[in-house]
């Protein structure tokens, strides 16, 4: 299960920024994580100090091997995290059956998601091969753009953007 502290809205109360906010506390929790509720760095020397003194008896290149492992179990993953790209996170936002939004959180960015940015925008971001420049010009990518434009919907920013937009049809 996610952890407690970004899992759930507030109770009893609406938070509009909550989605963002949660993805800024954890998406992929690290080994030991109290729900941002401990000081995490003391809980990690604890930790770390326990863990020593378990391959303490062990040859040096096992303690290293299990050393790097500890040291990167330490580290959660949030939407801010520094991943030198190599991973990308979408976020929905349902707020009602009319009101589903979602953001594509990559490289200490965010932007609103749009289906077509599966063709105009994803492929900025993967190998540039023919199998992807295929796959973007096929009728399957387009088929999957209209089946998300069917699920993603945000009536009132659709109305807004239809008022207000120079490219609005």
């Amino acid at each position: 299960d996610p952890p407690q502290n970004c899992n759930r809205f507030p109770p009893g109360r609406y938070e509009p920024l909550w989605y963002f906010d949660s993805s800024r506390q954890c998406i992929i929790p690290n080994a030991g994580y109290h729900n941002g509720l401990v000081d995490d760095d003391k809980l990690h020397a604890s930790v770390r100090s326990d863990f020593v003194s378990e391959v303490a008896s062990s040859d040096d290149l096992h303690r290293s091997f299990a050393l790097k492992e500890f040291e990167t179990s330490r580290e959660l993953v949030c939407s801010i995290s520094d991943t030198n790209g190599e991973a990308c996170f979408l976020s929905f936002h349902v707020e009602a059956v009319n009101v589903i939004r979602a953001y594509l959180y990559l490289d200490h960015q965010i932007l609103r998601f749009f289906p077509e940015d599966i063709i105009n925008i994803l492929p900025q971001y993967f190998i540039d091969s023919n199998e992807n420049v295929k796959f973007v010009q096929s009728k399957e990518a387009q088929s999957l753009v209209a089946d998300m434009k069917k699920k993603l919907v945000d009536e009132p920013f659709d109305a807004f953007y239809r008022k207000y937009s120079m490219f609005a049809k």
